[in-house]
Formats: C-alpha cells, sequence, structure tokens
C-alpha cells in the first residue's frame, strides 16, 4: 500500500468541493466486455498518455466504456460518476449503507449508494443548502481536493509550485501542491494546472491510475463487530490487532456499546490502523426511580481518539465520551430516548433524527447541528460551541448559562419552538405561523411576513422583519410584548419609551439608555450611524499604521468598547468618554490569549511570507514549554518531536536546561507546528497553556513584514479560519457597554487588496 504522512490537512480548506468529490462510472457503461481491455477503444490510440491508464482501470472493472466501442477519453465526469469509479478502487461494500440524506439524492438513484458509502466514511459531504449536486461537473480542483483527503497527503510548504494559475491565497493551493508534490498530476502546462477546467474522464483515470500504482488508495474494509478485547476485534468472523491509534476506540471497556456495530477501516498486515465510520446498534437501558439520569446508558469512551469518517447512533440510551469525528455525527430515528455526550468534537454536521422530549445532551463542539426530530429535547451543556444551528421540527433547546448559539436558523414545518438558551441571531425561515418561547435573542429576522406569537418574557435586541409590512401585523401579541422588543429594523422601538416614569407621583425614575456608535471612523473610512452591523472595505484604506489600526468612534455615552476576532482574542476594553474617542489596536501591544486557535499558529508559520523566528517573538513560547514540562504524557508527546530532529541530544540538553534560545534558534517550522498539534490533543487545558502566555500584536504584525504584510496575510487567515470558504471577508463582535447594557455590533472586513 505505501506509506502515507499522517498529516492531515484542514477540512476548512478543502470547503465544499472537497467535501463532496465525484468519480467515474456511466449508467449505460455495463454493456463493454472484458477482452475489450486488450483490444482497446475505438477512440484511445496505444500512444495516447492515458492509454496504460485506461487499460488497467478497464481490468480492474473500476471503469468500461459504452455500447458503440468508445470510451469518450474527453467526456467531462460529473461528481455522480467519480463517486462511483472511487467506490469501485478502493473495494468499499456498499451493501448496507446509510442514508446521507442529500435533497438531490434518491436512494433508487444508480449512483446513491457509492455516494453514500463514501459519505458513510467521511470522504464527502455536500453542499450547505443540504445537496450534493451529482450532475454537476468535477473541476481538476475538486478532484485534487478529494484524491488529497483520500490518499491522505500533505504539501511541503517550502517546496515551489510553478503553476502561474494557482494563487497562493486559493482554497485549493494545498491539495494542489501536495498532489503536483507526490506526482499524481501534472499541469495541463508547464506553468498552467487549469484548476477550474472540467475534468476529464481520461484525466480521471491517469489520475487514480497513479494514486493506485503508488499504494496511495487505502482500501476500507467493512463488516459487524463480533467482540472486543483489548488484544484484538473480531469482525465477520475474522480477528484484527488492534493499533494504537485506534485502541482508545477499540478495547474490552467498550464492549458492550460495539457490540453488532458495523464498522469500516482500514487495515495493514491484519491490523486496524483507522476507524473510517462506525455505526452503533446496541442500546442502553433507563435509569430506574431513584437513579441518576443516563446511569444505565452504554458507554463509548474514546479517549480522545478520532474517528476519520461518521459516527452513528442508532441505539437508545448510549452515552459518547471523549471522541473526536471527522466526518459527521447523526442520532438516527432509531434512538427513541436518551442519548448523552461528554467531551465530543464534530468536524463535520451533527443530524439529530431521534430522541425525544425527555434529553439529548451535547456537549463539546459542533459546527452545523440539524434538528429534524419533531418535539425533541436538545440540552447544550458546560462550556460546548456550536456555529451553526437548524431546526425543522418543533423543538425545545436548552443551553447552559455559559451558551450562547451565533445563530439559529427556523425552517421547514416547525409550529412552535422554545428556546431556554441565548440566541445571538435567529433566522425564521419558514410560511408556517409559529409560537416562540425564549430567553434572550439577539436578532430575531424574519425572511418571510409569517405571524409570530411571543412568550412573555422573551427578550427581543432587534426584530428584523420585512419592509413595508407593520410590525402589528408580524406578532399576534404585539401589545403584550412590545417592551420586550428594543428595536425594530435596528431603530428603537417607538413604543418602548427610552425614559420612563417620572410624573404624577408614579415613580419608577429614569431609565439609562444604551450607549450607541453615532460615528466610526477607520483610518480615512467613515461610516455614520452604523446600527448593529458595518462593513470596511480594506482597499480604502491606506497601508500605513495609523490608518489600519486607528479608529475613531463617537458614541453617545460614556462607556466601555472591545472587539473580539475569531480564533484570536478580545481587544479591549477601551474606556470610552462621551462624544469622539480615538482607539488604536496598537495600544493594546501585549493580548491574553483565552481561545488562541491552533490552525491561526499553524497557518502563520507555514506561510513562506511570515517570518519564523519573530512569530517566537510574539508568542511567549517559555511560558508554553514550561506548561508543556508540568503534564508527563504531554511531555512523553514532545519527546517524538525532539527525538525525531537531527540535533536531538543538544536539544535535549537545552530543555532540561531551560536554555530556550536554544530550541528557537535549531527548531524548524515543522517542529513548531508539531509541538502545538501536541497542546491540541494534549491533557493540558488549553486555557492553562496561554493563559500563561501572550501575544504581542506589534511583533506579530512585524513578523509579517510590516503592516502592509499584516494586512495581506493574517486577514484572508483569519477570514478562513472564521468559515468564510473565498477568504474574502473577516467578521468579527464588538461590544459598547454601559449601565443601560450592552449594545452588539457586527463589523465585516472586506478584503480586497
Amino acid at each position: 500500500m505505501g506509506n502515507k504522512s499522517s498529516k492531515k490537512l484542514d477540512p476548512k480548506k478543502l470547503i465544499a468541493s472537497t467535501v463532496s468529490a465525484a468519480v467515474v462510472v456511466s449508467p449505460v457503461s455495463g454493456s463493454f466486455v472484458a477482452d475489450a481491455a486488450e483490444n482497446s477503444f475505438k477512440d484511445v490510440s496505444k500512444d495516447a498518455y492515458y492509454f496504460e491508464a485506461v487499460q488497467d482501470l478497464v481490468k480492474k472493472g473500476v471503469v468500461s466504456g459504452y455500447p458503440d466501442g468508445t470510451f469518450k477519453p474527453n467526456g467531462a465526469v460529473t461528481r455522480a460518476e467519480f463517486s462511483a469509479f472511487l467506490v469501485k478502487i478502493l473495494n468499499l461494500d456498499t451493501s448496507s449503507v446509510n442514508n446521507p440524506n442529500f435533497k438531490d439524492v434518491d436512494t433508487n438513484a444508480w449512483y446513491y449508494k457509492s455516494v453514500a458509502a463514501l459519505a458513510n466514511m467521511g470522504l464527502v459531504k455536500g453542499y450547505e443548502d443540504g445537496t450534493f449536486q451529482p450532475n454537476k461537473k468535477i473541476t481538476r480542483a475538486e478532484i485534487a481536493a478529494l484524491l488529497t483527503r483520500v490518499c491522505n497527503l500533505s504539501a511541503d510548504p517550502s517546496v515551489p509550485l510553478p503553476f502561474k494559475d494557482v494563487p497562493e491565497n486559493a482554497w485549493y493551493k494545498e491539495v494542489v501542491a501536495a498532489l503536483y508534490q507526490s506526482k499524481l498530476v501534472a499541469g495541463k502546462t508547464e506553468t498552467t494546472f487549469a484548476p477550474n477546467d472540467n475534468t476529464t474522464r481520461a484525466e480521471a483515470v491517469v489520475f487514480l491510475h497513479r494514486a493506485d500504482s503508488k499504494g496511495l488508495l487505502a482500501q476500507g474494509e467493512t463488516g459487524t463487530i463480533e467482540a472486543v478485547t483489548n488484544e484484538g476485534v473480531t469482525i465477520n468472523g475474522v480477528t484484527y490487532q488492534i493499533s494504537d491509534q485506534v485502541k482508545g476506540i477499540l478495547n474490552a471497556a467498550n464492549s458492550t456499546v460495539l457490540k453488532n456495530a458495523f464498522v469500516t477501516f482500514s487495515v495493514s498486515n491484519q491490523q486496524i490502523t483507522k476507524i473510517l465510520s462506525l455505526k452503533i446498534t446496541a442500546s442502553g437501558q433507563a435509569a430506574q426511580s431513584g437513579e441518576k439520569e443516563f446511569s444505565r446508558n452504554i458507554v463509548l469512551d474514546g479517549a480522545n481518539q478520532t474517528i476519520d469518517g461518521n459516527l452513528i447512533i442508532a441505539g437508545d440510551f448510549v452515552t459518547v465520551k471523549n471522541v473526536k469525528v471527522g466526518g459527521d455525527f447523526e442520532i438516527t430515528n432509531q434512538v427513541q430516548h436518551d442519548f448523552y455526550s461528554e467531551n465530543l468534537t464534530v468536524a463535520g454536521k451533527t443530524i439529530i433524527n431521534g430522541g425525544d422530549s425527555n434529553t439529548v445532551v451535547l456537549n463539546g463542539k459542533f459546527k452545523n447541528v440539524e434538528v429534524g426530530k419533531p418535539e425533541v429535547r436538545v440540552e447544550i451543556t458546560g462550556n460546548s460551541t456550536v456555529e451553526d444551528l437548524v431546526v425543522s421540527s418543533n423543538a425545545t433547546i436548552v443551553g447552559d448559562e455559559n451558551v450562547v448559539l451565533p445563530k439559529l436558523t427556523v425552517t421547514g414545518d416547525v409550529e412552535k419552538l422554545n428556546l431556554q438558551v441565548k440566541v445571538e441571531h435567529v433566522v425564521v425561515d419558514t410560511t408556517k405561523e409559529i409560537s416562540i418561547d425564549g430567553t434572550s435573542i439577539g436578532n430575531l429576522e424574519l425572511v418571510k411576513p409569517v405571524k409570530i406569537t411571543l412568550a412573555p418574557g422573551t427578550k427581543i435586541e432587534n426584530l428584523v422583519i420585512p419592509e413595508n409590512v407593520d410590525v402589528k401585523d408580524i406578532i399576534t401579541n404585539y401589545d403584550e410584548v412590545k417592551n420586550s422588543i428594543t428595536k425594530i429594523n435596528d431603530k428603537q422601538n417607538p413604543d418602548v419609551p427610552v425614559f420612563g416614569g417620572g410624573g404624577g407621583g408614579g415613580g419608577g425614575g429614569t431609565v439609562t439608555p444604551k450607549a450607541t456608535i453615532a460615528e466610526i471612523s477607520i483610518g480615512n473610512y467613515k461610516i455614520n450611524q452604523p446600527g448593529n452591523s458595518f462593513s470596511v472595505n480594506l482597499k480604502d484604506i491606506n497601508d500605513n499604521k495609523d490608518d489600519l489600526f486607528s479608529a475613531t468612534l463617537n458614541v453617545t455615552q460614556a462607556s466601555s468598547f472591545k472587539i473580539n476576532i475569531p480564533n484570536l482574542g478580545t481587544l479591549g476594553d477601551f474606556k470610552l468618554v462621551q462624544g469622539t474617542n480615538t482607539i488604536n489596536l496598537i495600544d493594546i501591544s501585549k493580548m491574553d490569549v483565552d481561545n488562541l486557535n491552533f490552525g491561526t499558529i499553524k497557518t502563520l508559520l507555514e506561510n513562506p511570507n511570515v517570518s519564523k523566528s519573530k512569530v517566537y517573538e510574539a508568542i511567549d513560547f517559555d511560558k508554553i514549554l514550561d506548561e508543556i514540562k508540568k503534564d508527563q504524557d504531554t511531555k512523553d508527546l514532545l519527546k517524538g518531536v525532539i527525538n525525531s530532529h537531527n540535533e536531538k541530544d543538544a536539544l535535549w540538553q537545552a530543555y532540561e536546561q531551560g536554555d530556550y534560545d536554544v530550541i528557537l534558534e535549531k527548531f524548524t517550522k515543522n517542529d513548531f507546528i508539531k509541538v502545538f498539534g501536541i497542546l491540541a490533543v494534549s491533557n493540558v487545558p488549553r486555557d492553562q497553556i496561554f493563559n500563561a502566555a501572550v501575544i504581542d500584536l506589534q511583533k506579530i504584525i512585524n513578523a509579517m513584514g510590516g503592516t502592509s504584510g499584516f494586512k495581506t496575510n493574517i486577514f484572508p487567515i483569519l477570514a478562513q479560519l472564521d468559515g468564510d470558504s473565498d477568504n474574502s471577508t473577516l467578521t468579527v463582535g464588538a461590544e459598547l457597554t454601559n449601565s443601560g447594557g450592552t449594545t452588539n455590533y457586527t463589523i465585516q472586513f472586506k478584503i480586497e487588496n
């Protein structure tokens, strides 16, 4: 099979196109006869660059031709066709796939099982609108992205790429580089790759043939788990050894929950090296009267190890702890009662089609959560994060005090929604009348003029309704709840007085209004009465430091201002007086880091335009190394980095003596990337490490070659980490606070250099 790098690509860099690639078997290709492999096709000459690849993949049954004896090498390949190719060359079992529920993939379609098999392994995920687009033609960049994921390849950033049509900030730059360096792809010319060209059948076959010839296509095995011990696991009558990479999941302690589970896995020398997907079918029992809730659940404790593809729960009363899911996580409709999670991280979608009105508990880190089970109760606990939540059936969403949902979208047949959780932005995109019982909602936005009944006590910071629509025609009980609606379409609600009480002995006193921003200027870019959201285009701001990092705020009252940058931290608090204030981000030269995203540092270090040594100067790495030394497990992991270095003796001596200057001098970018990777999976809490460290913003700017370099490099990096697929914008949050409360702002920096 060949050796493969263990380094994985950031899924956000692969975006939707990686996320759902396709391959090559035409639904009419089954009539090809076997001896055509020797006789070839009418339109495939022996001197064609793709002749050998076609011959090989035809013999293996991966591809075939058309009834007229042609192969049509220049025909375009669809996503469905490429999916079928890939399933065949990987020899995946499609007999018992789980429906990925793509809106445009019918279960009777010829490509359904191929798409489902890849989706179950986490290799394809589809688009944000829930479609797979099977008939869409697949591009060369998308092929590169999918093959990079399947072959588990990575690029060496120090090796230059010769293709002038692959920009540094393109989402596909790293995947094209990875395949080019592995000699799996070549350009259309010596200097062009043509990333957006449709892939031809000939090109697709050549790509697959090269990967297969190099042993890079890991073939997944599938089956039902019959028994698990600490020494081995029996699947479909065959006993396999267990590698260190999966022993946290496949062990005797988890044997009950894994009984009869359906698994897809990678195997090498009769040893399981990777879990590609897992479907749990076993069930626990309901807690008895007087017992603690979930106490009779069967438990899967993954010891912080990863399931590379999908994790599917099809059994009742199941608990999942300390598991990282590289694909999607689904609670199926077979789950009729409880589900509980603790420290669960899901890179793909979280789909809730099961559970009941009692509890489905989510604890961990989740990106896109879809709630489709009617009348389910979803509880989000602890310091959990959910980036985006979509509710398509009547449901109750509960959150602990620390939980704040950035966005919740209401779709489908929802008529009743109970929100016992803080939500910054609720979007109602349905045609049915709906009742909402909530606690605290920032923006409540109605896409269509549907009628809404608000439960008394539901506080709305800003109600956004379609133009030329009367609020009383929207909110059925408006007179009863109007005092809970602060603004309507970003303007003060005229039915809610800013100042209250005071007349005729009625008492009450003065109500202090919230401070607001009347005007904001960044450099020479001025915005009047910005409301709660405004945009700043970086191309309109000069590159000198003062213009880029200074802002003038005209505020209505004395207040404090802070700005939150995703994956980096908080800048503030700036104390403001009523009227005009000037603030400078550089004034906060050292910034406490509460929530540093390791991908940010990794991306900085991998950027050839960024000075490695100056990044280390900006991060108090000495203190981070001190924290590593306090935790034996983390220290053991660090040994692997040092031991792999060609100057390991000198490094160990420096490490034990605390001579960090030597380490900083000798470590390469890749060494430090490995260290940050260790921290990401360490038992040491992230905040414990970084509470001891600070970021010096001025030094980060210097590391990037000054203000102009900072503008060119850091904003696209942060925008990418914030989920902006084309790196064109960076959305940050800001707060203005006084005794009247907090006004939240959204600032979108547009990156057009």
